[in-house]
């Protein structure tokens, strides 16, 4: 008899059919409940704990890749864009580790992140000079990386194509190694409440009081004279610092940035030059013909006088 069931010889063979489809069914059942139970475990299983906010910070680049280690050549785990806000959970030297909205966690360097201050200027800066006229047309020969700040360190968070016009609208000189703002992307720790401390007895275990302090020493004669500030005198010897000219451009985009002014190539045919503010005194050309020979560079001109007439260089 199939299944291991024998029949008695007086059971009828109905009946013994009938308990091993019975016994079939009760296994099914204990296996569809197994199963359940098992799909109803994991959906209440506590999810996995991700590590506490320590900070918060925004991606500064166009495009960035967090990486899985401390290592530019590490594999990437992950792609942020321009803006995107992260929360900081751990840092290492000069790298942060970073988590996005998605909960996707790598590693960055910290020259690629904009504390919420930098975030607030640049929407500031972008919000100000859209209104703002364009002080002329202007192109570049190769791509140009538009930061966020006059700065070289500062993140470039847009790049310029070759050959693509953007407005320019101001310039700016800086020294190359001006202090620049402090960023604060990982909170402060609170402070712990100062412990009171006892006073001090005046009097010590004899009950004799500590002799009066001495009186203060008399000023110098020429207390008045010390007291003048002293300049130091300039060495002659001493370089000057160097400096970097910045102009702030506007995209065909509308995005406003910062590029270095040596990358920057107007066309003065196009009268893209031409400033019609008196405020404005100076502007740089792209300089073709000297004479009869061609040369490289900028000729600065003093256009204040022909700025209010509304007249254009040719």
């Amino acid at each position: 008899m199939n299944g291991g069931a024998r029949r008695s010889a007086g059971e009828p063979l109905c009946n013994l059919r009938g308990s091993v489809s019975i016994s079939r069914v009760r296994v099914s059942i204990v296996r569809i409940c197994a199963l359940f139970a098992a799909l109803f475990l994991s959906a209440c299983a506590p999810e996995p704990e991700h590590a506490p906010s320590i900070g918060e910070a925004y991606i500064g680049p166009a495009t960035l890749n967090l990486r899985k280690d401390i290592d530019t050549k590490s594999a990437s785990v992950g792609v942020v864009h321009h803006g995107d806000r992260v929360d900081i959970i751990g840092q290492r030297r000069l790298w942060y580790k970073v988590r996005t909205e998605k909960g996707v966690e790598g590693w960055t360097d910290d020259r690629q992140l904009l504390d919420s201050a930098q975030m607030a200027r640049l929407r500031k800066l972008a919000d100000q000079t859209a209104g703002l006229p364009s002080q002329g047309k202007a192109t570049t020969y190769d791509e140009l990386n538009v930061h966020t700040e006059p700065n070289r360190n500062s993140p470039s968070f847009v790049q310029v194509k070759e050959k693509e016009t953007f407005d320019v609208i101001t310039h700016r000189v800086v020294a190359r190694a001006a202090k620049q703002p402090k960023r604060v992307l990982i909170k402060a720790a609170p402070k712990k409440a100062p412990v009171p401390k006892k006073p001090a007895s005046k009097k010590d275990a004899s009950g004799v009081p500590p002799p009066p302090p001495p009186e203060p020493p008399a000023p110098p004669i020429d207390w008045i004279a010390l007291s003048k500030e002293r300049g130091t005198a300039a060495d002659a010897d001493t370089p000057p610092a160097a400096q970097d000219d910045w102009t702030l451009i506007r995209t065909s985009g509308g995005q406003s940035g910062w590029v270095l002014t040596s990358r920057v190539y107007i066309d003065s045919r196009r009268g893209g030059a031409i400033c019609r503010r008196p405020s404005h005194r100076f502007v740089l050309f792209d300089w073709r013909r000297a004479g009869s020979r061609r040369a490289q560079g900028y000729l600065v001109v003093d256009y204040g006088r022909l700025a209010r007439r509304g007249s254009r260089f040719r």
